[in-house]
């Protein structure tokens, strides 16, 4: 990505129009967006409910190419009858819009776990770990725990770092870090509750892993990446921002 679409990404993605805490606004039955304040930041935050709609990873179109577009992907499922209720980036890709890690869609592995442990880059920070959607419904767990357990992923996507894992922040995380900038991520509060976020000004890591932790109560948030973050909502003008590999939809 070039330094000036980055930053025309940053200045836009502080402006992302959603209500205020004191009007959420329900798009769907089982989706709700919100605008939360902690620590004197702010956050647009997808609340999405399991039991009532679905969630989805989404790579490439039907004609095997990168989706890169909310609007794409939104176009491609209106075709079937499928309603985009709300998207957002997926995990950490590479220069050929391909998944850095480990991408599973319907149960099939389109893209393998990437177990490498030492080299640059938010993804490979200690521990990273893999967002994934099973029988038993969401979880997040560390990369070498998804190694050690190998569970049977329907839905998956790999990034990182994990922002909390098992009600603590990465400890590789400084409280007064000035490394800010916007970025989203990911936090299962339960197996059927998932919290989709994105910050609305630059941050640290650290603040973003206390707001999953102590807002969200969630006890396992995973990174997914920084200043190329966007979020999709229906009837929105934050919803043009792109390119992107992996993308995480959330369908009626």
């Amino acid at each position: 990505m070039n330094l000036a679409r980055g930053l025309i990404v940053l200045v836009l993605a502080a402006i992302v129009p959603i209500l205020s805490l004191a009007a959420p606004k329900t798009v769907d039955n089982g989706v709700q967006i919100r605008q939360l304040e902690f620590g004197g930041n702010k956050y647009a935050v997808v609340s999405v409910d399991l039991k009532k709609v679905k969630l989805k990873m989404f790579w490439k179109d039907s004609q095997n190419q990168p989706f890169k577009t909310f609007q794409k992907l939104e176009r491609q499922l209106a075709k079937s009858g499928v309603k985009l209720l709300a998207a957002m980036n997926g995990g950490i890709f590479d220069k050929s819009y391909a998944p850095l890690g480990l991408q599973v869609e319907r149960g099939q592995q389109l893209h393998q776990l990437n177990a490498r442990t030492k080299a640059f880059g938010n993804f490979y920070m200690q521990p990273n770990g893999v967002f994934m959607l099973g029988a038993g419904g969401a979880k997040i767990l560390s990369t070498q725990e998804f190694i050690r357990t190998q569970p049977n992923a329907l839905e998956a996507t790999q990034s990182g770092p994990m922002l909390v894992q098992d009600n603590k922040i990465n400890s590789k995380f400084q409280k007064n870090s000035s490394n800010q900038l916007v970025r989203n991520g990911v936090g299962v509060q339960t197996g059927s509750s998932v919290h989709l976020v994105i910050s609305q000004s630059w941050i640290s890591f650290y603040d973003f892993a206390a707001f999953f932790k102590d807002v969200l109560h969630c006890p396992n948030a995973l990174y997914l990446d920084g200043n190329i973050s966007g979020l999709y909502m229906p009837n929105s003008s934050f919803d043009s921002l792109g390119d992107y590999a992996g993308i995480i939809g959330v369908v009626q």
